[in-house]
């Protein structure tokens, strides 16, 4: 039987961080951007996401995991991209991509990250820019 790749979750938080037993704490999960103008660079901004591997992913040694953002608009693109080793025996990818202060938000409004592995969507994350109150 061949094993489809599943999403285990892919959150918005302030930090992601393992400890000595490779356990991974999430800390104050989110889904809106406060701006007090724009654009905005927010200071704390990480993906986290779980992803169990398929039986062709695991043909490969590592796994390419690519993260792009649009606006309502369509606009921003591919933010980030990194590539993880792959343990078969775990079948699964636990991480983060940390963006903080690197990325730019140049409006309130809906925005989507969209996760890829290997070159294929596999989950989207809709989040909001909104004014300060």
């Amino acid at each position: 039987m061949t094993m489809k790749r599943k999403v285990n979750y892919f959150l918005l938080c302030e930090e992601f961080t393992y400890d000595d037993l490779d356990r991974v704490t999430i800390s104050r999960i989110f889904n809106s951007v406060s701006a007090a103008g724009y654009p905005v660079k927010p200071t704390k901004f990480t993906l986290a996401f779980s992803v169990y591997l398929n039986d062709k992913d695991l043909e490969k040694k590592t796994s390419d995991l690519k993260i792009a953002l649009e606006d309502d608009k369509g606009g921003i693109g591919l933010v980030a991209e990194t590539t993880t080793p792959i343990e078969k025996s775990k079948r699964t990818i636990v991480t983060m991509l940390d963006l903080s202060n690197e990325i730019s938000f140049p409006r309130k409004g809906s925005y989507k990250a969209r996760l890829y592995v290997n070159d294929e969507e596999v989950d989207q994350l809709i989040f909001k820019v909104e004014d300060e109150r």
